[in-house]
C-alpha cells in the first residue's frame, strides 16, 4: 500500500501475497498480486519468546518458539541518554530484558552485542537515537496481547546492526548461544505470538489498526539486518533510507513519503529469498 506523497517505486515486477493499494500510482513495475509462492522466510528458524505456547489458527509455527527466561532484567522505561554497559554491567549476550517501554525524545540509548527483549513499546521521538552494534532486539511478553509496536518520529535515528554468523564480526557470541542461533541477520524483531494487525486497504486514512509500528526516519539511519514483524503492519515513512543489507518482513506494509531499501552485502547471516525484484510479502 502507498499513501500520501509517497515517492516512486521502481521495479522490473512487484509481488505480494495478498494485494496492493496504490492510490497515487507511484508504483512503476509489472504488479502481481496473490502469489502464494511468496513464503516467510524466517519461518524455519528457532526464536525465543518470553511467553509459552502458541495461539492456535494461525500458520505461524509454534514449534520454532523457544521460551526463555533471562536472568539480567531492568526494570522501568527508558527515557534519558544511556548504555546497555550502565544498565546490564555484566553483559546481555545470554540476553537481558527491558521490563518496560524504550520512549526516547531527543536521547541516545547504545545496546551492545547481546538479545534485548522488551516488554513494551519503543518510542522514538524528534531527533532521538536508538544504536545496536551486534544486538537483536525483540517485542515480546509472557502475555500476547502485550507485545509492543515501535513508532518512530521523522527526525528520529536508527542505526541497527544485527548480531553475525561469521566469526569476528559484532555480535557472533550471541549466535553461539543455544537459545539464540537463529537470530544471525536479525535486527529487531516482533514476537509472532502478537495479534494480526487489521488493514483497510483503501489507501487512505487509518489504514491499520491493532497491531501497527511506524518508522518514519532520516537518510542518516543505518539498518544492517532483518526487521521481522510477521503479524504486524509497518509504515515506512519519510527519508528513511537504508544502508546495507536490509530486510522488512511484515504481515502488511505502507510506503509513503519518499523511503527507499537498500539489499546489499549480506553477510551478518540474513535469510536470502526470492529473485532480485522488490516483493511486498503479507
Amino acid at each position: 500500500m502507498t499513501t500520501g506523497g509517497a515517492g516512486s517505486l521502481t521495479a522490473s515486477s512487484v509481488r505480494t501475497a495478498g494485494g496492493i493499494s496504490d492510490p497515487g500510482g507511484t508504483i512503476h513495475a509489472n504488479q502481481i498480486t496473490g502469489d502464494n509462492s511468496i513464503t516467510d522466510p524466517y519461518a524455519s528458524r528457532t526464536l525465543p519468546t518470553l511467553g509459552s505456547g502458541y495461539p492456535t489458527g494461525t500458520s505461524w509455527p509454534g514449534s520454532k518458539l523457544q521460551t526463555v527466561n533471562p536472568a539480567n532484567v531492568y526494570n522501568g522505561d527508558i527515557t534519558t541518554t544511556t548504555n546497555s554497559t550502565t544498565l546490564f554491567p555484566s553483559g546481555c549476550t545470554s540476553g537481558c530484558v527491558i521490563n518496560g517501554n524504550i520512549n526516547l525524545g531527543g536521547t541516545t540509548l547504545t545496546l551492545s552485542n547481546g538479545v534485548y527483549f522488551v516488554t513494551g513499546n519503543i518510542g522514538l521521538g524528534s531527533n532521538s537515537t536508538l544504536t545496536t552494534s551486534g544486538a537483536t532486539i525483540i517485542l515480546s511478553n509472557s502475555t500476547a496481547g502485550n507485545i509492543g509496536t515501535v513508532a518512530m518520529q521523522a527526525t528520529a535515528k536508527l542505526n541497527l546492526l544485527a548480531p553475525s554468523s561469521k566469526s569476528g564480526d559484532p555480535g557472533y557470541s550471541v549466535t553461539q548461544n543455544s537459545n539464540f542461533s537463529g537470530l544471525a541477520g536479525m535486527a529487531l524483531i516482533q514476537d509472532p505470538r502478537a495479534s494480526r494487525a487489521t488493514i483497510t486497504q483503501n489507501g487512505q486514512g487509518n489504514w491499520c489498526s491493532g497491531n501497527c509500528s511506524a518508522f518514519r526516519g532520516t537518510t542518516t539511519s543505518s539498518i544492517t539486518g532483518a526487521i521481522y514483524m510477521p503479524t504486524g503492519g509497518v509504515t515506512w515513512q519519510g527519508d528513511n533510507t537504508t544502508q546495507g543489507c536490509f530486510q522488512l518482513v511484515a504481515s502488511a506494509m505502507n510506503l509513503a513519503g519518499n523511503p527507499g531499501v537498500n539489499v546489499t552485502n549480506c553477510k551478518q547471516g540474513e535469510t536470502l529469498f526470492g529473485p532480485t525484484v522488490v516483493r511486498l510479502a503479507e
